[in-house]
């Protein structure tokens, strides 16, 4: 088993830092008996972790913030809507664009160098987007 080298709680092979104590696990290999104490972490350090993510990391960083901002701005927009008019009315456009545009966020992040599949995608998407709008309508 790998453990982190600061905390020692048991570390997966791909993880980058500890989940426990952010100590980057580049030198991750260390066994139980050679734990030394946990140290808080510097402050400054903290900023320049994304850098040392790799791509793949850092595509599904974009995907997961982007994914938690559409996703609220659907739930508020729905709770808004719901207060406001005790149904939904106008929030099924926002809701709509924003799914559409999540669809799509996820085809770029994952499908990049599958350009036939990003595209067909792509299409599939903005087409169900477009019958969603006149069924609304």
């Amino acid at each position: 088993m790998i453990y982190c080298k600061n905390c020692g709680v048991e570390l997966e092979e791909s993880m980058n830092y500890c989940p426990l104590c952010g100590e980057s696990a580049d030198e991750k290999a260390v066994k139980r008996e050679h734990l030394k104490s946990a140290q808080p972490r510097p402050e400054e350090k903290l900023f320049s972790d994304y850098e040392s993510l790799t791509q793949k990391q850092r595509r599904k960083l974009f995907w997961e913030v982007s994914g938690i901002i559409l996703i609220s701005g659907i739930i508020i927009t729905l709770i808004i809507d719901l207060i406001i008019n005790k149904s939904i009315t106008w929030s099924k456009y926002s809701v709509t664009v924003s799914l559409v545009i999540f669809v799509n966020t996820t085809l770029i992040t994952f499908w990049r160098h599958k350009i036939l599949l990003l595209f067909v995608g792509s299409f599939a998407s903005t087409s169900v987007l477009l019958i969603l709008f006149d069924m609304i309508i």
